[in-house]
């Protein structure tokens, strides 16, 4: 049976603790759209091409299964966002991705 990890603040509602904006005009911010629960979410502000990433480091093993979940919504028609997973060695460094579907508005 799988063990079930849960990321520090998820749904923003602690703001933006535990999270790091990489790149673009992201915000984290109370009350100015839908959330996935509670009143908190990420904007993605100005439009565009924007990398936001939850600082949790979770130890995985080789060869073992996971699974992840999230929430995007849009509000225009040209709008997208997926969620993806970065793996890291024992040193910190990158050694793989996965993308989630391409989300479109």
């Amino acid at each position: 049976m799988a063990t079930p990890y849960e990321l520090q603040n998820p749904n923003f509602e602690e703001g933006p603790v535990g999270w790091t904006i990489e790149q673009g005009g992201f915000e984290i911010t109370e009350g100015e759209g839908p959330g996935y629960s509670g009143q908190w979410h990420a904007l993605c502000r100005p439009e565009g091409h924007a990398i936001m990433s939850n600082n949790a480091r979770i130890p995985v093993a080789p060869g073992t299964s996971i699974s992840m979940q999230g929430f995007i919504s849009t509000t225009r028609g040209d709008d997208s966002g997926r969620i993806s997973v970065r793996f890291f060695d024992t040193s910190g460094v990158r050694i793989g991705q996965i993308e989630g579907t391409l989300v479109r508005g």
